[in-house]
């Protein structure tokens, strides 16, 4: 099996910021950065852990596939190969 990357645009601008590592695995991780309207002090970034934040971290996991689902995927007319 060949690594992949897949790409998907959002036809709105999102809150926060995702980035999840094998996510429905035991030992998996869900970096969170909750973008702010205006902070001097700035954004909040935090981790989750399943075994440690159960209820968020299934909470991100889901609202990821809820973007995810609306996302538009990339294709030729935006420059990446078909």
């Amino acid at each position: 099996m060949r690594d992949r990357v897949e790409v998907r645009f959002l036809p709105f601008v999102p809150a926060f910021g995702l980035v999840l590592l094998d996510p429905r695995r035991p030992g998996g991780i869900i970096h969170v950065d909750v973008y702010s309207h205006s902070s001097a002090s700035g954004d909040a970034v935090f981790t989750l852990r399943p075994d440690r934040d159960g209820h968020w971290y299934q909470h991100f996991q889901a609202e990821f596939d809820r973007v995810w689902e609306h996302g538009r995927p990339a294709d030729a007319s935006d420059g990446f190969p078909g």
